[in-house]
Formats: structure tokens, sequence, C-alpha cells
């Protein structure tokens, strides 16, 4: 796998919130450790949902209308609990589309594609906030992408209102289509309508 340059209660619930609890805090102009982006290995599962819980939160907050007290409730006790279970499972078995990107072996982010009936579908990709705009979003995108064959179209779901659509844009995926916002979302009365984006194969 590729290795790059750029910027780290008991049982597994305790120790997801020993980690959500103590964030890096390192800003400014550093000189970021090395990344190594590989799949997700077992025990991988706490250090997923912390990438994945910093991006949820800081990324969705700036959305135009969103109700940020909504949101936090249900990174609380909706995803957390939810995705540490998840994320722990996928990691401990092995996944081969669960890839994560490591600096000083602290997980700072993830991706996850996966076979669906028409291709390949991007599930997910965070970057923690503390690392985003150090390119290692891009470096985790061109990983996954250049993992599987080229001829495979992949497809995502982006919200709406949110950089993230120029990103994948910029990684040639085009808007086909829209959907409501996912149901879990809806129960917690937070309202994030999604962009359908394909990027055809080569």
């Amino acid at each position: 796998m590729s290795r790059i340059p750029v910027r780290p209660g008991r049982g597994i619930f305790g120790a997801a919130e020993r980690f959500l609890r103590h964030p890096s805090t390192t800003t400014g102009n550093v000189a970021w450790p090395s990344v190594r982006i590989d799949r997700a290995r077992p025990g991988d599962g706490v250090g997923i949902l912390q990438a994945h819980r910093s991006s949820f939160q800081s990324t969705y907050a700036e959305v135009p209308g969103m109700d940020v007290s909504a949101l936090s409730e249900f990174v609380r006790h909706d995803l957390t609990p939810r995705k540490i279970l998840e994320w722990s499972r996928k990691a401990d078995a092995g996944s081969d589309g669960l890839y994560v990107a490591r600096s000083n072996n602290r997980i700072i982010g993830f991706a996850e594609i996966s076979p669906d009936s028409s291709g390949m579908e991007l599930s997910g990709l965070y970057v923690m906030f503390s690392r985003m705009g150090y390119g290692n979003g891009n470096r985790l995108l061109s990983t996954v992408l250049n993992d599987i064959p080229p001829v495979a179209p992949v497809s995502l779901h982006v919200a709406k209102n949110t950089s993230a659509v120029e990103f994948y844009r910029r990684h040639d995926f085009v808007i086909v289509g829209e959907a409501e916002t996912p149901p879990p979302l809806q129960r917690a009365r937070v309202h994030l309508p999604q962009w359908i984006m394909r990027r055809e194969g080569t």
C-alpha cells in the first residue's frame, strides 16, 4: 500500500469515549508525520469511529439551516453506539473494502467501498477535522479507486450544500440523481438531503 507525507471506562464503549474525549489539539503550520493508507485490521474500530465522528460533526454543522443541537444529539446517541459496533465488526473481520489512513499509529481517516448492483459503491469517506485540508481525502480516494478494476463504475451519496460535492467532482464524479435524508437522520430531526453521484469506469 502507499506511504504518503501528511499530519495524532471499560470495554469497547469505554475505549471509544476515551479516544473521543482527547482529540488532537495540534494546529498551525506543522510538519506532520507520514501517513500510511492500508486496509483496516482487527482493533481499528474505535479509531475509525473517532475519524467518523469528528468529520461528520464538523462537516454537517456547517450546512445552511442545520439544527446543530439535533445533529450533536444524533452523533452522541445514535451514530456513536451504532457505528462502534459496525466498524469494530468489519475491521475485526478484515473487510477488503475498508481502508484507513494512519499517522503515528493513529487513524486519521477512512473510506469504505463495496460491490453493488451496478458496479461499486463508495459508502463513506471521512477525515478527522484536524487533518482536513492536507490532501488526506484525495489520497484515500485515489488509493481506493486504484485498487478496484478501472472499468467498474463507482456511485455514492453525498450531502447537498457541502464542500464534498466539489471534492468528488474533481475526481470525475457527476450528479446523476438525488435522495432524501437517510432514515436514521430523519428520526433525529436532522435534515440532510443527498445528491447521488457516479464515476464511470474507463
